[in-house]
């Protein structure tokens, strides 16, 4: 009885996992990262940096308070 349980429960856990849905393919558009390159500039880059680098985010460690402060630059 044991056996014909586990035959049958093995059965419709093969059954369950052959009966997955398909997913249905969309036709989205990718961005083209090359637009959004172009509006990076090496003064915002540098901004940005000392701005992360800087004391105010205390080393940013994990769990540490400057980890979770934003910046506004």
């Amino acid at each position: 009885m044991k056996s014909l349980l586990s035959i049958a429960s093995l059965s419709l856990l093969f059954i369950a996992c052959g009966s997955s849905q398909k997913s249905k393919t969309t036709n989205t558009k990718v961005a083209d990262p090359s637009v959004y390159a172009a509006t990076i500039t090496q003064d915002d880059l540098k901004t940005a940096l000392y701005t992360f680098a800087s004391d105010a985010f205390e080393g940013r460690e994990t769990g540490a308070e400057g980890q979770k402060k934003l910046s506004t630059f």
